[in-house]
């Protein structure tokens, strides 16, 4: 997924988010819902990736605007994975992780007692905030790598501006030398000029001497 792609994405995510909500409120079958709950998840690791890939393409201001959407999607889909009212574990993906995988998803609860089912729950609720937090950073090294670029970019052109101001003075200056140059040229032929005329003077006054 490129920079041009991702809003798009967000936005399929996001209107799958509301979807979701409209199912539940309606008594949508549980495996539909959990289905639609999985691919939020995996669009929130996707806009995640893609962020950290192509975050340096954008601007600090539209970095930051795409974080704090992708924030607001991630909590979106953890209220949707917590609903009371929806258990959506058993598909061998665990909706309340976006971070989860197939192969690293937890046991399924068939067989539970209560007591068993709120600990699982509470671990699930742990892993998902760890995830949170590893987004969290992940982002936020982004960011400042972004910053960090900017700055250097401000550096180089500072740099680019001195190097063209010297280059002018430079060229102001031989332009200056080639003047003078030409004048000391033109004058030092009229010297000549004139020592010849004076010769050619002091030869025809010798010769009417004569």
């Amino acid at each position: 997924m490129d920079t041009e792609r991702w809003m798009d994405e967000y936005q399929r995510a996001n209107q799958l988010s509301q979807q979701i909500t409209q199912h539940i409120q309606s008594g949508q079958p549980r495996g539909y819902i959990d289905s639609s709950i999985n691919k939020l998840g995996a669009s929130c690791r996707n806009l995640e990736q893609s962020l950290i890939r192509h975050g340096n393409r954008l601007t600090p201001y539209e970095q930051n605007r795409r974080e704090n959407l992708l924030t607001q999607l991630t909590s979106r889909f953890k209220q949707l994975s917590d609903d009371d009212d929806h258990d959506t574990v058993g598909f061998g993906y665990s909706p309340s992780n976006p971070w989860t995988t197939e192969e690293t998803a937890g046991p399924r609860l068939d067989g539970l007692d209560s007591e068993e089912i709120k600990q699982h729950q509470q671990q699930m609720l742990s892993d998902q905030d760890k995830g949170l937090e590893a987004l969290s950073a992940a982002l936020n090294r982004q960011k400042q790598v972004g910053l960090l670029i900017g700055d250097e970019v401000e550096s180089q052109n500072r740099m680019i501006d001195d190097i063209t101001g010297h280059v002018n003075k430079v060229d102001t200056k031989l332009v200056g030398e080639t003047r003078s140059v030409t004048t000391v040229s033109v004058k030092s032929g009229n010297c000549v000029l004139i020592v010849i005329i004076v010769l050619l003077i002091i030869t025809i006054l010798v010769i009417a001497c004569v």
